[in-house]
């Protein structure tokens, strides 16, 4: 397609001159511009007469109208209603304000991809999040943060207003999960009323949108395209056990073997050896045996961890002695615990 929306320029019908707005290819658009603001000019003088500093402070500062919605609605441009705004020294908000507005407003749209391989707009509404959850330790953040270090990433959405004329920059944390049970709780544990999507490759995935979660978790040694140079974070020594559960949720796995389906065995796997070789030490300092660090064939390596048979038993332990349900994977649990039970020795 030429365009979302549009299949061919709605003014001349070429689809050969890239779109840019509205519908219009780059010339049609400019003629467009020419015409609005040659009209736009004629009627300047009755925009200035009605854009006196009392309407702007009501308009702008107590009803908390954007420069487009003022302009709509006085027929002239926004960068005029800027001007204004300056000449009468009328604070002006900055970026954070003005992006709170328009998710309040429901303004900020962006495209995604369903199942179906087909766009759909998206509206961008306001999230509720418990914005201080990574500041403290907690059992709860611990476990969280360990999901996060695993199948998480933080990111930046731009989107682009009209003719590319300013871009809105978000900060994100996104999780995919397999499973949305484990996005579930995430969600009740922080508080947030972010939705769960289900994506074309069949994971789903919540995005939460929020600067100051974005600036903790960058703090606690999260970044984007983590995955090779991850390492294993400063946690104090009480949530190590909740931290190591929530990354075992994310990357580890819990089996029974195919030959010897009552002997189960458990892996950690991990793109990054030195998180890895860290978490191992963790586990060993907690009374578990010392681990080989196995390297997977390929161009693209992962490393591994695992436990098998009774020890299996005192990773069960280690993972959910007074643990409550909400923070862990009930599939692993489940697995985890009829086993230990059945283990007589």
């Amino acid at each position: 397609m030429w365009s979302q929306k549009y299949e061919r320029c709605v003014s001349c019908g070429t689809t050969e001159v890239r779109h840019i707005a509205r519908g219009f290819c780059v010339s049609c658009y400019n003629k467009f511009l020419y015409k609005r603001h040659k009209g736009q000019r004629a009627t300047r003088g009755l925009a200035s007469n009605k854009l006196t500093n009392n309407y702007l402070l009501n308009e702008y500062i107590e009803k908390k109208k954007s420069l487009r919605d003022i302009a709509k609605e006085c027929n002239c441009t926004h960068s005029y209603v800027y001007k204004k705004i300056v000449e009468y020294n009328i604070p002006i908000r900055d970026k954070k304000s003005a992006r709170l507005l328009a998710l309040d407003r429901e303004k900020i749209k962006f495209t995604r991809i369903n199942g179906n391989s087909q766009r759909y707009s998206v509206t961008l509404k306001k999230q509720y999040v418990n914005e201080g959850f990574f500041s403290n330790w907690s059992k709860e953040m611990a476990y969280v943060l360990g999901v996060i270090y695993t199948d998480g990433n933080l990111y930046i959405i731009r989107i682009k207003h009209a003719a590319g004329k300013s871009t809105q920059l978000i900060p994100s944390l996104s999780v995919a999960q397999k499973d949305p049970e484990i996005l579930r709780k995430i969600l009740l544990l922080m508080n947030s009323n972010a939705k769960i999507y289900l994506k074309k490759d069949g994971i789903h995935h919540l995005h939460i949108y929020n600067d100051k979660i974005y600036k903790d978790l960058i703090k606690l040694g999260v970044t984007p395209a983590k995955s090779k140079t991850v390492k294993f974070p400063r946690v104090p020594l009480e949530y190590v056990r909740h931290f190591i559960r929530g990354c075992w949720d994310g990357d580890g796995s819990v089996f029974h073997e195919k030959r010897r389906p009552h002997y189960l065995k458990a892996h950690f796997v991990s793109g990054s050896r030195k998180f890895i070789k860290s978490m191992g030490e963790h586990l060993k300092k907690a009374g578990l045996p010392e681990r080989t660090i196995y390297k997977t064939k390929g161009r693209r390596p992962s490393y591994y961890i695992r436990y098998s048979g009774y020890k299996c038993k005192k990773l069960y332990h280690f993972f959910y002695d007074s643990v409550p349900s909400s923070q862990y994977l009930e599939r692993k649990y489940s697995l985890f615990k009829d086993f230990a039970e059945k283990w007589l020795l």
